[in-house]
């Protein structure tokens, strides 16, 4: 049996960083906005009693007797001390001693949820509710149950009726204002959360959910208040820890992430979500071998997410283990048909193994189902370059651009591309901005170096060529045309008219291959890896932060 987080929070996001939901006692994977990207926030602790039940004795909830009570009082304990398999048994004694006993029905169905038996814990609220259709908790139970991507709006429904019967039933109102986060309607949620922490100045869950809501504003500094209120309110409430670890994953604080999520598996070291946020941190670290690890781990606990085998898969691509990488992101796919980023993800892994055309089928395919991403695009540009087609790789760069992929390595492509086709001085206005955003890449120093001797830029022309001779010393190429720069410089006569129409090859092969240099790359968003096998140049050289620098993930 799976023991819940002892503040019963559930989780949410896809591809990139997880975020757990605060609907209590519900394990289920909501997807938030990314890129992937990817925290967390906990509801309120369970309560020993239900909220406001039916008076005892009514004609709706006749008095149970008093082995039924007993049952019934060890089951809600049981519930309190995490031992839900134990819970289950009472409540099912004192349901039998007292068959119309509806508020034995509705703890065994929160017992059920705590669990992740569902379907069980529906039934269970529907059983509550015939006996007495009056039962707030029962409408609220079942609503967390209902948190699903295809039943949130039969969700909402019950929390408003919960609130209906019951105004103050503070968990009904931190969990709709859960269901208004995962409708996107931020700020209905912030206002239900309002309304709990009025009723309830020191409920935690209540602070945690609206910090979750504020995280998904990507207002961090006001979800980081609220988790900070939470935790001191309960400092054992896991699942703020976890989240608020994610919230300094966003902000780049991955120290901090860390030591809150290490906080939170500490609390509940049987939360995967955890594990999750915790990996995803760590790739950001570039300690690929704990982040797999960690996803490991998630997984051992039975989270059959796509998103975090996507993830497993992008740890195991950057330890250049590509068979399994493309083993997880098979899995990921099984998963999940449709997620874009695990074709784009397995699409690049292909490319690394040389295999081209099965990664333009899968780019082709994560473009077809996701249309605005432009990292899809950005990678077929660079396989486009790899097979020397210089329309499509200007198509893809003009395209991945427009959609926000304004890194070094793409307009590198698309100076190279413009190169090939005889723009010159747009090529040359695109190896400038490359080498600006990405000063490390031997390829676009080169392709420069090339482009100025072209115009008979000698000194600018060798000064390139000399530094992509610096960063890639292997590059033959660069110190050939080197040495004609310097012949030309001798020789001053000679004319960009005479100069021979054939182009170079620029050896593209190297530009994938990480022939150019050692030094790290600087991860400035969803962790991934380069095209290469080798790590790339300093930010953005080559091929080499596309994962990186292509937009976030998912998580998603």
């Amino acid at each position: 049996m799976r023991r819940a987080a002892d503040d019963g929070s559930a989780v949410g996001q896809s591809g990139w960083g997880r975020r757990p939901a605060a609907i209590e006692g519900v394990l289920m994977m909501v997807a938030l906005a990314s890129a992937a990207p990817w925290a967390a926030a906990g509801p309120a602790p369970p309560d020993d009693r239900p909220n406001r039940p039916a008076a005892p004795g009514s004609a709706t909830n006749p008095k149970p007797n008093d082995a039924a009570s007993t049952a019934y009082d060890r089951g809600v304990d049981a519930i309190a001390k995490g031992d839900y398999d134990a819970a289950l048994r009472l409540f099912t004694e004192a349901i039998r001693l007292e068959p119309q006993y509806a508020l034995a029905y509705a703890q065994r169905a929160r017992a059920h949820c705590l669990n992740g038996e569902l379907d069980q814990g529906i039934a269970d609220c529907d059983s509550a509710l015939g006996i007495d259709s009056g039962l707030s908790i029962a409408y609220c139970c079942r609503g967390a149950a209902r948190v699903k991507p295809h039943e949130i709006d039969q969700a909402l429904d019950d929390f408003n009726q919960a609130i209906r019967l019951d105004p103050r039933n503070i968990k009904a109102l931190t969990n709709r204002a859960e269901v208004w986060r995962l409708k996107g309607e931020y700020d209905r949620g912030i206002a239900d959360c309002n309304e709990a922490i009025r009723i309830d100045p020191r409920n935690a869950g209540a602070f945690s959910n609206r910090a979750t809501a504020w995280l998904s504003k990507k207002e961090y500094g006001k979800a980081i208040a609220d988790f900070d209120e939470a935790i001191r309110i309960d400092s054992r409430c896991a699942s703020a820890h976890v989240n608020r670890g994610w919230a300094w994953t966003e902000q780049g604080q991955y120290d901090r992430a860390i030591a809150d999520l290490d906080e939170g598996i500490r609390l509940d070291p049987t939360d995967p979500w955890a594990y999750n946020n915790r990996g995803v941190t760590r790739m950001l670290k570039k300690e690929y071998d704990r982040a797999t690890s960690d996803f490991d781990e998630a997984i051992r606990l039975g989270l059959k997410d796509a998103g975090v085998y996507q993830n497993r898969g992008r740890s195991w691509r950057e330890r250049r283990n590509h068979d399994r990488a493309i083993a997880d992101f098979d899995e990921a796919i099984r998963l999940n048909p449709h997620l874009a980023g695990a074709y784009n993800d397995r699409g690049w892994t292909w490319a690394l193994k040389g295999d081209l055309e099965r990664a333009l089928t899968d780019l082709d395919t994560a473009i077809r189902l996701d249309p605005r991403d432009g990292s899809a695009y950005a990678r077929r540009a660079g396989i486009w370059a790899e097979k020397q087609d210089a329309d499509r790789t200007l198509a893809d760069s003009d395209r991945a651009i427009q959609l926000g992929q304004r890194t070094g390595t793409i307009f590198g492509l698309r100076g190279w591309a413009q190169y090939e086709k005889r723009q010159f001085e747009k090529a040359i206005a695109d190896l400038d901005e490359a080498i600006r955003r990405g000063p490390g890449s031997a390829f676009n120093h080169k392709t420069r170096g090339v482009v100025r001797l072209l115009f008979s830029d000698l000194d600018g022309s060798i000064a390139d060529l000399d530094e992509a001779v610096r960063l890639d010393p292997r590059d033959t190429e660069a110190r050939d045309y080197r040495e004609r720069a310097a012949r030309e410089r001798n020789h001053i006569e000679t004319t960009l008219q005479n100069w021979p129409t054939q182009t170079t090859t620029l050896n593209l092969s190297d530009y994938f291959s990480g022939a150019n240099s050692s030094a790290p790359v600087k991860a400035t968003g969803d962790p991934g890896s380069s095209l290469r096998d080798r790590r790339g140049p300093k930010d953005d050289g080559g091929l080499s932060t596309y994962l990186q620098s292509i937009s976030k993930p998912a998580p998603q």
